[in-house]
C-alpha cells in the first residue's frame, strides 16, 4: 500500500477506511508498490563484498566475495549462518531485510627445503603472502656448498639466501661437495717427492722423499716447518692446502790416509770424496827417503808416487802409504828371519840385490829414535836391523 485516496484526497497509506455519514456519491482509490528490502554487506579486512545493498521481494540477487591480493576468503556468513569460503553467494528469493558477512585470512605458502647429503638449509618451511624469508645454507665441516637452486633454477654457490616477495610455494635445494686440498711439492734438485698433488678433507695422503743415486736427504719441510732429513712422510687428516719442500746433498766418503813420518800425503789428512768422483793423492818423501810402498784398501800397490781412487760409491776407503824401509824385502807383508837372510846374503855379496831389496832392506844405520837412516847400501847392519825387527826388538821402523 502507497496511498489511499477519498474523491481524490490523500488518506495515506491506510489499510482501513470508515467512512462518515453518506450523504453523497464517494470514490475511494488505494495504490500499491513492491516491497524493498536492505541488503547489509560487512567484508572484514582485506577483502570486499559486491552487490546490491537493497532487494525487491522475490529476487534472488548475486553477491561476489573478492579477498585482496593475497588474502583468500576464509567464511561468508547469511544472516549468521555460515555458507563456508565461497566467493559467490545467490541469495534465496528475497523476503525480508539480509545480512551478509565475509572474512578473509592471508595467503601462507609452503617452503620445501631439500639439502643435499653433507650439509643443511634452514628457515621457515613456509611463508605469509609478500614477506621475504631468509635461509642459511649450511656445509657440514669439510665440505662446502656447490649449488644453491630456488624453484629449480641455479643461483650459485651461496651459503645464504633471501627470498623475493613470496606469492606462490617454493622449493628450495642445495648440494655439497667434500673439500679438496692442494699438496704442492717442491723438491730441490737431485731429488724426488713422490704422493698426490691433491688431498680430500680428512684423509691422510703419503710422501715419499728419494733422492737421486749418490745423494741423500738434508731436509722436509711441511709448511715450512722441518720435519728432519725423513724420505717418508704421512700427513695429518687435511683441513687446509699443504706445502712440501725436500732439499738433497751429494754423498760424501771419508778416505782414510796413514803414513809415517817420513815423507807426506797431499792432500793432507783425510779427505772426502763427492759421490762419483776421483781423488788423486801424491807422495812426497824426505830426503835420503823413497817411497817403500802404498796399501790402498788392503791391496799393496808397491812403490807409486801416486793413487787414484776413481768413481768413488762408497766409504771405507783406506790409504797407507810408508816411507820407512820396512826390512819386508820378499813383500809377502810380513818381516821375518828369511827377510833377514836375504839382507845378509846379499851384504855378504851372495845375492845381486834388486830394486825392491834396497828399496826395503836399507835399514842402517839408526837415528837416535831408532828410525832407519837409509845410506844407499844393505850390509851386515840392515841385516842385523832386520832380524831385531823380526824378533820385535825394534821400535822405530
Amino acid at each position: 500500500m502507497t496511498d489511499v485516496t477519498l474523491n481524490g484526497v490523500s488518506q495515506g497509506a491506510v489499510t482501513a477506511r470508515t467512512l462518515a455519514p453518506m450523504s453523497a456519491n464517494a470514490s475511494i482509490t488505494a495504490s500499491f508498490a513492491i516491497n524493498v528490502f536492505n541488503a547489509t554487506l560487512t567484508p572484514g579486512a582485506n577483502g570486499s563484498i559486491t552487490g546490491p545493498a537493497s532487494n525487491n521481494f522475490g529476487a534472488t540477487p548475486s553477491y561476489s566475495i573478492i579477498p585482496a591480493t593475497g588474502f583468500h576468503v576464509t567464511d561468508v556468513t547469511l544472516n549468521g549462518v555460515s555458507q563456508g569460503a565461497v566467493t559467490t553467494l545467490t541469495l534465496p528469493a528475497v523476503s525480508a531485510d539480509v545480512a551478509i558477512t565475509a572474512s578473509f585470512a592471508i595467503n601462507v605458502f609452503a617452503i620445501t627445503l631439500t639439502p643435499g647429503a653433507n650439509g643443511t638449509i634452514t628457515g621457515p618451511v613456509s611463508a605469509n603472502f609478500g614477506t621475504t624469508p631468509g635461509y642459511s645454507i649450511t656445509p657440514a665441516t669439510g665440505f662446502h656448498v656447490t649449488d644453491v637452486t630456488l624453484n629449480g633454477v641455479s643461483q650459485g654457490a651461496l651459503t645464504a639466501l633471501t627470498l623475493p616477495a613470496v606469492s606462490a610455494n617454493v622449493t628450495l635445494t642445495a648440494s655439497f661437495a667434500i673439500n679438496n686440498y692442494s699438496v704442492s711439492l717442491t723438491p730441490g734438485a737431485n731429488g724426488t717427492i713422490t704422493g698426490p698433488a691433491s688431498a680430500n678433507f680428512g684423509t691422510t695422503p703419503a710422501y715419499s722423499i728419494a733422492p737421486s743415486i749418490g745423494f741423500h736427504v738434508t731436509g722436509v719441510t711441511l709448511n715450512g716447518v722441518s720435519q728432519g732429513a725423513v724420505t717418508s712422510l704421512i700427513l695429518a687428516p687435511m683441513s687446509a692446502n699443504v706445502a712440501i719442500a725436500a732439499s738433497f746433498a751429494i754423498d760424501t766418503f771419508t778416505v782414510n790416509v796413514t803414513s809415517d813420518s817420513k815423507g807426506s800425503v797431499s792432500p793432507a789428512g783425510s779427505p772426502t770424496v763427492n759421490f762419483g768422483s776421483s781423488q788423486l793423492f801424491s807422495f812426497t818423501p824426505n830426503a835420503g827417503y823413497h817411497v817403500v810402498n802404498v796399501v790402498a784398501d788392503g791391496v799393496s800397490q808397491g812403490p807409486v808416487t801416486s793413487f787414484t781412487f776413481t768413481n768413488v760409491t762408497a766409504g771405507g776407503h783406506t790409504l797407507k802409504v810408508v816411507f820407512i824401509p820396512d826390512g819386508d824385502l820378499n813383500g809377502d807383508g810380513v818381516v821375518n828371519v828369511s827377510d833377514a837372510l836375504r839382507a845378509l846374503q846379499i851384504a855378504v855379496q851372495l845375492v845381486t840385490p834388486n830394486a825392491q831389496d834396497l828399496l826395503r832392506g836399507d835399514v842402517a844405520p839408526f837415528d837416535g829414535l831408532g828410525i832407519p837412516v837409509p845410506d844407499g847400501q844393505i850390509t851386515v847392519g840392515d841385516a842385523l836391523g832386520i832380524l831385531r825387527k823380526s824378533v820385535g826388538l825394534t821400535t822405530g821402523f
